[in-house]
């Protein structure tokens, strides 16, 4: 057999073996498969191949990358097939097309989207669009993108069923529990991680800084305090309020706590009578939420009862920069940096599906000099 990448013929096993006889051996034999083959499998061929050297760093960044007369004459394709794959990689986000003639420039050495990832949630609520939105903006940064799925309970597994047939390296899911195993990554923002016993996720602490709150608030002499709840509020929050209110000896907090049923002002309306008919020298009102905080904010100016520099009024997320708006106190969770750091840890996870994610990202309390000093 006859080696035309050697200058002599039935050279040794020895020389074969040569590194360099290896490479020309094997650029030889892609282009003897690439000429003989039909153009369509030659073009899948010339992509592939393309793709490669993109992604080894061949082609330098804003470089002028071959055009198809020159792929065209190196694969031994004819020029349609070869401006075909150049179309195909412009497409792909490789290239794009200069100005002035220039011809194609090399603007990524990696395919976009670099990875697909998929957000199951409900977006129904500002804390769960800012989390979206700083995952969204974490993955744009890296070349990726995110995809929002949010099917109905009962369509769930048929949508993880379609998921795990398309092409998605990872999900991130906010609000739908634990889901089933389908062979892909995951990564959860819950507010309640604990109870939900999930695997890996990434959460803000509330425990601390709400008993760090409730600390602020009495440490400014207020004792005869009432809490806000909802039957959703995290549990934690509440646990850091009454673990606080114990510590200070204030032991009726199960008393002081108020459940808010519905969100609508009528049921605020009475939810502060009675409040009133029961504390009424109250002198602070602490809530799991800044959503219920702000209600009861406008009861009470419905009521004609004066607490701005009286009462002090304290939420929880910090949404909407509400503590800006109103004198109140908050915990402001960043939900932006929440949202990034899980498509940071989602990465972790899809390098090493064995590794374990469970992070929590500290919060920080908000304009604390809202909180009046009483005597």
């Amino acid at each position: 057999m006859e080696y035309p990448w050697c200058q002599e013929k039935n050279k040794k096993l020895l020389i074969f073996l040569d590194p360099y006889n290896i490479r020309c051996y094997i650029t030889w034999k892609l282009n003897m498969e690439i000429m003989t083959m039909p153009q369509k499998n030659k073009m899948e061929t010339i992509l592939q191949v393309l793709r490669g050297e993109l992604n080894d760093g061949k082609y330098a960044l804003n470089s002028r990358f071959p055009s198809g007369y020159i792929l065209a004459d190196r694969f031994s394709a004819n020029k349609e097939t070869a401006n075909k794959a150049v179309s195909l990689l412009a497409a792909e986000g490789y290239l794009k097309r200069g100005r002035g003639g220039q011809g194609m420039i090399v603007v990524r050495q990696s395919a976009f989207p670099k990875r697909n990832i998929a957000l199951i949630g409900v977006i129904n609520h500002p804390f769960l669009a800012l989390q979206a939105e700083g995952l969204q903006e974490a993955a744009l940064e890296d070349d990726s993108v995110v995809s929002l799925i949010a099917p109905p309970p009962n369509k769930l597994t048929m949508t993880l069923n379609k998921l795990k047939n398309t092409k998605t390296d990872g999900i991130i899911s906010s609000a739908y529990g634990l889901l089933p195993d389908i062979g892909i990554p995951v990564i959860y923002l819950e507010d309640k991680v604990g109870s939900l016993g999930l695997p890996d996720y990434v959460a803000c602490d509330s425990y601390h800084p709400a008993f760090q709150m409730m600390q602020e608030v009495i440490r400014r002499g207020h004792r005869d305090i009432v809490l806000l709840i909802h039957v959703q509020s995290n549990p934690d929050r509440l646990r850091g309020y009454y673990d606080a209110m114990r510590e200070a000896g204030i032991m009726d907090y199960e008393q002081r706590t108020f459940l808010m049923m519905e969100y609508t002002i009528g049921e605020t309306n009475l939810l502060l009578k009675r409040i009133c008919r029961q504390y009424p020298g109250f002198s602070a009102v602490v809530s799991c939420s800044d959503d219920d905080i702000l209600r009861m904010i406008v009861s009470m100016r419905q009521q004609g009862i004066e607490w701005e520099g009286r009462k002090a009024m304290i939420g929880f997320g910090n949404l909407r920069g509400i503590s800006n708006i109103y004198p109140i106190a908050t915990v402001d969770q960043h939900p932006l940096r929440i949202g990034a750091e899980a498509y940071r840890m989602l990465l972790k996870k899809i390098a090493d599906p064995d590794i374990v994610i469970r992070e929590y990202l500290d919060t920080e309390l908000v304009n604390l000099q809202n909180i009046p000093v009483i005597s």
